[in-house]
């Protein structure tokens, strides 16, 4: 199954994130044409910036996941004092 948001399909095994400006500029400090320089002059680093932290992201969940197999071994051991 895939999501659809403004049109734009999603597929259900991807990380994503869509900000528009009231995302980011609730109180509507600046003009449109303000929000778009800055989305000009700003796009690719953040997706740079955003790749980076998602891969972070990845590998703690995977230092975490084989940190619960290895707490889950080490009691299966202790459980049947296997060494």
């Amino acid at each position: 199954m895939n999501y659809y948001l403004n049109h734009f399909e999603i597929p259900k095994d991807v990380l994503w994130q869509y900000l528009a400006k009231k995302d980011l500029d609730p109180k509507n400090e600046i003009t449109d044409s303000e929000w778009i320089e800055f989305i000009d002059d700003s796009k690719y680093s953040f997706c740079d910036e955003v790749s980076e932290i998602a891969r972070e992201y990845f590998a703690q969940w995977r230092n975490i996941e084989k940190l619960e197999v290895k707490k889950w071994i080490y009691h299966i051991q202790l459980l049947f004092q296997i060494n």
